[in-house]
């Protein structure tokens, strides 16, 4: 079922309702929410206002598919959004590869040749994709649609994947790279890139989670911190955890509860992407996972995006 009509977003509206009570902020104020559009099982967005123009690019099944793609979406407003162009599948990175995901996008002047260079840093997965298979990969586009120069950054066969990605020039590298590799998934580990997309430091641990599993990393500054956002993984439900540091090397093993998902309307609110509003607001956007009929939570149905404004 295809979910992106008007009466469905007005439904999701209304689930919102149910949203507020079973979700609960312990970490920054919710001063807004809204659902943004619906999916079939979509998730991983990652936004840039660029000039007075909001761009999405996400991840997953826009309608019932069996394997991932990255798809793109622009708005005036942030909360009116166009329909999706589909701009990465599996067969435009190579054979072997079942699903593309979990998109980071950065826009930069690229010195060389005087144009400006959106780059994308996502995961591939590699065919049987089994957690060891998932890789980071990278390209670049003159558009943010059509995107070219598909490169592997990490694929050392213990599943790094869900990379987030910040332009930090001078010293070593242009990039920084934040993920968790599916094999070692207590830890975020970060990496220094060129300006050729290539590894130029070792893994770094930046922080150690002592809660389980954890994915889905975000980095942003907000204000004059650095706040490393990533879901927890519990046996019935995801939620989004928090951390903030002066740093965006090292952050304490402590963390905040910024959306629990603790009710029976929702299990998981998946891999939220992070948008600086202020010094001191932000809005985070992620997939909303609804709980199924047996009370199990079905991390293949994300129904929809959702965005919501926080204050620190």
């Amino acid at each position: 079922m295809r979910l992106n009509n008007h009466r469905t977003l007005k439904l999701f509206e209304c689930l919102l309702l149910t949203l507020i009570i079973t979700s609960v902020a312990y970490s920054d104020t919710v001063l807004e929410m809204h659902a943004l559009f619906g999916g079939t099982n979509i998730y991983a967005p990652t936004v840039i206002l660029d000039g007075a123009t909001y761009k999405m690019w996400y991840g997953g099944w826009q309608v019932p598919a069996t394997q991932d793609k990255i798809y793109y979406r622009t708005s005036p407003n942030n909360s009116n959004w166009s329909a999706p162009t589909t701009v990465l599948v599996p067969s435009q990175i190579g054979p072997g590869v079942l699903h593309v995901n979990d998109p980071s996008v950065t826009k930069h002047l690229n010195e060389t040749n005087g144009q400006w260079q959106y780059t994308m840093f996502y995961t591939v997965c590699m065919l049987p994709c089994e957690q060891q298979d998932n890789q980071i990969w990278s390209s670049t586009s003159s558009n943010g649609i059509n995107w070219a120069h598909h490169q592997p950054l990490l694929n050392d066969a213990v599943g790094s994947a869900e990379p987030s990605a910040i332009i930090e020039p001078g010293g070593v590298g242009f990039w920084k790279v934040y993920y968790v590799d599916r094999l070692d998934a207590t830890k975020v580990k970060m990496i220094r890139v060129d300006g050729n997309r290539n590894k130029v430091s070792e893994p770094q641990v930046v922080y150690q989670h002592s809660g389980g599993a954890i994915s889905g990393v975000e980095v942003r500054q907000i204000g004059g911190s650095w706040h490393l956002f990533f879901n927890a993984f519990f046996i019935d439900k995801v939620d989004i955890y928090k951390t903030e540091s002066a740093s965006n090397e090292l952050w304490p093993s402590a963390f905040s509860i910024l959306i629990e998902n603790s009710g029976p309307t929702f299990c998981g609110t998946l891999t939220p992407g992070v948008l600086p509003a202020s010094d001191v607001q932000y809005d985070l956007y992620y997939g909303l996972t609804p709980r199924s009929a047996d009370g199990s939570c079905n991390l293949t149905h994300q129904q929809s995006i959702q965005r919501w404004r926080f204050a620190l």
